[in-house]
Formats: structure tokens, sequence, C-alpha cells
């Protein structure tokens, strides 16, 4: 990945672990149910954004293994 595209991904890393944590703190906080099923949800997509970038990450680092061989 080129230098751009890792601080892009390190980035919107950085977002989403914001997300999560500030999505977590508000569970924390929150009883009421249908809000609690929103805060998890907001969660669950959140960390899926992550191992989506994870995956990218790890693909354009073998692609670029592969066009140096």
């Amino acid at each position: 990945m080129t230098p751009i595209g890792d601080s892009a991904a390190h980035a919107f890393n950085n977002l989403l672990g914001k997300i999560v944590g500030s999505a977590e703190l508000a569970l924390d906080r929150v009883s009421d149910p249908l809000a609690r099923a929103e805060l998890t949800g907001i969660i669950a997509l959140a960390e899926t954004a992550a191992d989506m970038v994870e995956a990218l990450t790890a693909s354009s680092g073998e692609a670029a293994t592969r066009r140096r061989a």
C-alpha cells in the first residue's frame, strides 16, 4: 500500500476506534432496550468496517509483494 493509503487506513481505523469507544461508553449508560440495540448495531458495524480495512491493507501488501517478485 502507498504511504497515502497507509495513512488513510490508519486515520480510518482511528475514527472507527473512537466510534466504537463512544458507543460502548453510551451502552454502559443507557437502559432503554431500543437504544441499547441501536448502539450494539453501531459497534458491530464499526468492527466490521475495521475488519474490512485490515483485509484491504493485508491484500494490498500481498499485491505489492507479488509485483516486486
